[in-house]
């Protein structure tokens, strides 16, 4: 993620072929992570369609901050494609307890 200033920060590393091995590395309570992953989902809707080709791994790695002076989102993936993105992460928000959380 670039420099930006945020003052929440969720790091997912997502295993596509075992999702349930998937780790999550948050400064959020367990308890808001769900909610929080879902604001960011909403947020992008209306964003438009992604045409890139989405990168082939069986890992993918995303971070989601938040600036909560202005509660701007930043996301940096290496997926590839914004859509592939969200998809992950509705399905890590789907997934989310029975995934192991740690605090970074």
């Amino acid at each position: 993620m670039s420099k930006q200033k945020v003052d929440l920060l969720i790091k997912i590393s997502y295993c596509l072929d075992e999702p349930k091995t998937s780790i999550i590395r948050t400064n959020v309570k367990t308890e808001r992570l769900r909610d929080l992953l879902n604001d960011y989902l909403r947020n992008q809707i209306g964003k438009g369609k992604d045409d890139r080709k989405p990168n082939e791994k069986e890992v993918y790695d995303i971070e989601i901050g938040v600036d909560l002076s202005d509660d701007t989102f930043y996301v940096a993936s290496d997926t590839g494609n914004n859509s592939l993105t969200c998809g992950i992460i509705m399905h890590i928000s789907a997934i989310l307890n029975e995934l192991k959380v740690l605090p970074l």
